[in-house]
């Protein structure tokens, strides 16, 4: 609505749905369920899993990275100008914020799931498996967005085909990898009994998996 042409962004977030939508739930899913065949996890805990990614998870950090691309744009434009603004939101936003508070809320339905259901939540399968619904579920959102803005945008549809051929041919699993990473500490600490294992394998793979985020937001910089 706050846009000059809200009707074409409405337009353009309704086909972005689809295109989103329809591969997330008819070929990705897929995946984890057949890593997760032999002890399968019930239905809702999954969809519970997927709808906090792409609602929960993604409202937050769309709300968290926004405030830091504006501060990270208004310290850029202090120090460079048009150029220093692009280039802070970009490190702010993409760079920094959105690798660590991504991941963070991505994974926070897996550590919930290990806090309060463990009868249902077994071991390291279980957390990758409830990442990647996670990470899907927030894939999907934001892959939506993205092609909402092609489409709305001055690129029109070669815009919309380049987003659709990178995020939802070449790299539909950026997302789900990074959070498996943090899914498989998360299913090391239910299951040993070592107290010191319990601490360290969720947070030192929560640090991989931004890591990894980080890499690939910061390699348009490098480039």
């Amino acid at each position: 609505l706050g846009q000059r042409n809200p009707a074409d962004y409405f337009i353009g977030d309704v086909i972005g749905f689809f295109f989103a939508f329809i591969p997330a739930v008819t070929v990705y899913i897929w995946v984890p369920r057949i890593i997760d065949r032999f002890e399968p996890e019930p239905w809702w805990s999954l969809a519970m899993a997927f709808i906090w990614g792409a609602i929960g998870a993604m409202g937050v950090a769309f709300t968290i990275n926004t405030i830091m691309s504006i501060i990270g744009g208004g310290i850029g434009y202090a120090v460079g100008g048009r150029s220093g603004a692009q280039l802070g939101e970009h490190i702010f936003g993409a760079s920094i914020s959105a690798p660590i508070v991504e991941e963070g809320m991505k994974a926070s339905f897996v550590l919930g799931m290990f806090l309060f259901m463990k009868s249902e939540f077994d071991g390291p399968v279980d957390g990758v498996v409830y990442a990647i619904f996670a990470a899907l579920g927030f894939a999907m959102t934001e892959n939506m967005l993205y092609y909402s803005n092609a489409l709305a945008g001055s690129g029109g549809g070669g815009a919309f085909a380049f987003q659709f051929l990178l995020r939802g041919v070449f790299k539909p699993w950026g997302h789900p990898f990074y959070t498996a990473i943090t899914g498989l500490g998360i299913g090391i600490a239910r299951e040993t009994n070592k107290t010191w294992l319990k601490w360290v394998a969720p947070i030192g793979c929560y640090c991989i998996a931004v890591l990894f985020h980080m890499g690939w937001n910061s390699a348009g910089l490098v480039a």
